[in-house]
């Protein structure tokens, strides 16, 4: 769905805007492999729950959506305690870059429900952790159906056979689009 690039796109962009660990923002990829890379956030859609708005049975299929869109932040330190601090103010500045621009809040209808959660910190030369910031974005879509391949209307023809070899009829023009 083009929703979710442009909000991959856009947030990315706020982010290295805002100077998110040092402007090292990567989209759609895996965790880094190579310590040199971090600190890093990286941008992705998780999921998209779409739900009917309306009767799912009658009607064009039309959905209310609540899309979790994940910044992960990956950070490495000499302590622990200096690896949580570093992703706390990465979280803040995370959640200060987003919600506070009215551009990014208007890609979607909304930001439902907001969650961190952070991964125990690996032991190694250096100690690193992660935080997963999910936003909850809410938007909708429609899904109006094809008339590829069907006639274009131009006049309507509309007929009442009144009985005894009488009948009224009218042809009616259609505007085009």
């Amino acid at each position: 769905m083009q929703i979710h690039a442009t909000l991959v796109d856009a947030t990315a962009a706020r982010l290295i805007a805002a100077g998110v660990c040092g402007g090292n923002i990567a989209k759609d990829r895996d965790e880094p492999a190579d310590m040199s890379e971090l600190p890093i956030a990286i941008v992705h859609v998780m999921a998209d729950k779409a739900r009917a708005d309306g009767g799912p049975r009658t009607g064009v299929p039309d959905f209310r959506h609540e899309l979790a869109l994940c910044v992960d932040v990956y950070a490495k330190g000499q302590s622990g305690a200096g690896v949580k601090g570093a992703l706390y103010a990465a979280g803040e500045a995370v959640l200060q870059a987003l919600l506070t621009d009215a551009a990014w809040l208007a890609i979607g209808d909304g930001v439902a429900s907001i969650e961190q959660s952070y991964l125990l910190p690996k032991e190694g030369d250096y100690i690193t952790s992660g935080l997963r910031i999910e936003l909850v974005v809410l938007h909708a879509s429609v899904w109006h159906p094809s008339t590829t391949g069907l006639p274009d209307f131009e006049t309507a023809a509309i007929g009442v056979d009144l009985g005894g070899g009488v009948s009224v009829g009218a042809e009616i023009e259609l505007p085009g689009e």
